[in-house]
């Protein structure tokens, strides 16, 4: 034994060629190796070299090793079962002659111990590994194991509400036995909170309309029970066109012909051509004209010495049906950039006034769906719509959708980065709800949400409305009242969605976090509460 001993340390010891260690802050542990996350290689992994201690080794007693040494993938040869990882919490002894050698290359295992054992007969040395079966850190939550004495293989134990510990999905507001009574200020916003009780956790109240004052944030077209009814040439209903400097585009509101448009561009938005005398020119046109006109945008102000943006207004020709826009920014050293979208340009549609204050054609096919993984499902025109917080275990949430179709409008193929725009000002579509903080039962109006196209032919705009208490407000649980309205931009005549059996009535949405069929004021879900 005292041959193969000493020839296994020799071995070791010999071993000077630098591995990478698997060892790093990123890796993943599987049962006793380590790899890192995102790496197709080895490549940036710290590098150490292999050592032993306490060794002396006859040069004539190498070749009774072999049987006891395995390759490793990089050609490391050391004495190990799991492909050359050495184990550096692990202690592989040696029983004979008391003498002990540790490797270390960075490698992760569970503690474990080898012996190599020699018998007396000269006859072959044998390996014994004594590594249980089965062990916490092997990847199977096995018999005898669970959450609370192997987590690795078990995962964390479930939280439970009263056990004196405010740990996983736990607050204040779902857990008070253990998580303590929620209060103003400490950064959550509770259902016993709201914008207005407690503005440092729940954020600012948006300005209620209706109060009798036109309040910032209110105008004559957000507010008119405050601000009044806009007269149609008034410095709110124009217009903006935004060029962000991230290059998106956003539109306030339709585009009209023979009236205004506002148009601010920012002056980052190109980031070359900054120098001496730089400016910003926005180019249009109004196809089929091809009669191009321009202004200045943007500038380089020599007493501030910062390129500054200013907001200008163009006229929009009566028989116009289409914008198009593009930038070309420039400076006294000869320095051209340009904004054209690759060479599309921007394009905006031009609507007729009278398109916007016509009726709307047709509105419909009001449904319930639930949007899952897979797909939506309908569900039909269900009352009361429902919104359970425990639905999204099953990846599952709610809404309630109508269909627009107007000629001219929603049948137009027109740009995907335009398109939603168009859905969003040329046509109104609102939920009237109590659902918000401190309603005490008064209405508000807020946007459907456009989400894409459908009926016949594509030809129909979808808008959508889903009641999540993540999106809308945090509302506590309960059952609201809410209606759809439909309309031109700027039409008078609406088409209303309210209750089925009366029109002239709410519908009901449920929010809660759980099934709860005592909120349901009739028609529970037969999914939920049976018959």
């Amino acid at each position: 034994m005292d041959k193969l001993f000493l020839s296994l340390l020799f071995l070791v010891a010999c071993s000077t060629k630098e591995t990478s260690s698997p060892n790093k802050d990123e890796g993943i542990i599987v049962h006793d190796i380590v790899f890192a996350e995102d790496y197709g290689s080895n490549e940036g992994f710290a590098e150490k070299k292999d050592f032993a201690e306490e060794f002396t080794t006859p040069s004539d007693l190498l070749d009774t090793v072999e049987d006891f040494v395995s390759k490793s993938d990089d050609g490391l040869e050391i004495v190990s079962e799991d492909d050359g990882l050495a184990l550096p919490d692990a202690k592989d002894t040696i029983k004979e002659d008391e003498t002990a050698v540790f490797l270390d290359d960075g490698g992760v295992a569970q503690d474990q111990t080898i012996e190599i054992m020699s018998d007396t007969n000269n006859q072959e040395d044998t390996v014994n590994d004594t590594t249980p079966a089965h062990y916490c850190g092997d990847g199977h939550c096995d018999e005898g194991e669970d959450c609370t004495n192997c987590e690795v293989d078990c995962g964390v134990c479930p939280s439970v509400c009263g056990d004196n510990k405010c740990e996983g999905v736990e607050d204040c507001s779902t857990c008070p036995q253990d998580c303590g009574v929620c209060s103003c200020g400490d950064g959550w916003c509770s259902d016993l909170e709201n914008c207005a009780l407690c503005p440092s956790d729940c954020a600012s109240c948006p300005p209620p309309c209706n109060d009798g004052t036109c309040a910032i944030g209110e105008t004559c077209w957000l507010c008119p029970q405050d601000c009044g009814v806009c007269p149609i040439d008034c410095l709110d209903c124009i217009p903006r066109l935004y060029f962000g400097a991230h290059f998106e585009e956003t539109l306030s509101k339709a585009i009209v012909a023979g009236r205004m448009l506002s148009v601010f561009y920012e002056p980052d938005r190109i980031s070359q051509c900054k120098g001496q005398g730089a400016k910003v020119e926005l180019f249009y046109v109004f196809p089929p004209s091809t009669e191009q006109q321009s202004i200045v945008v943007a500038s380089f102000n020599e007493q501030t010495g910062r390129f500054e943006a200013t907001e200008k207004t163009i006229s929009i020709p009566s028989d116009a049906s289409k914008v198009v826009f593009w930038a070309k920014n420039s400076d006294m050293t000869g320095c051209v950039a340009w904004d054209s979208d690759y060479g599309k340009n921007y394009a905006f549609p031009v609507f007729s006034a009278t398109v916007l204050a016509s009726p709307v054609t047709w509105a419909g096919n009001f449904q319930f769906v639930w949007i899952t993984e897979g797909g939506v499902v309908y569900k039909g025109d269900v009352d009361p719509a429902y919104f359970f917080e425990s639905m999204l275990g099953s990846e599952l949430v709610t809404a309630v959708q109508v269909q627009v179709y107007m000629p001219g409008v929603t049948d137009i193929d027109y740009p995907p980065e335009v398109l939603e725009q168009v859905a969003n000002t040329a046509i109104r579509a609102l939920i009237i709800t109590d659902a918000y903080p401190l309603s005490y039962g008064e209405k508000k109006a807020f946007p459907l949400k456009y989400v894409g196209r459908g009926g016949l032919d594509n030809h129909d705009f979808i808008y959508r409305f889903t009641p999540t208490r993540f999106e809308w407000f945090l509302l506590p649980d309960g059952a609201y009242n809410y209606r759809f309205e439909v309309s031109m931009a700027e039409s008078s005549e609406r088409i209303v969605f309210g209750k089925p059996s009366d029109n002239t009535k709410d519908r009901v949405f449920v929010i809660a976090g759980h099934p709860r069929c005592d909120l349901f004021p009739y028609n529970p879900p037969q999914e939920y509460c049976g018959n």
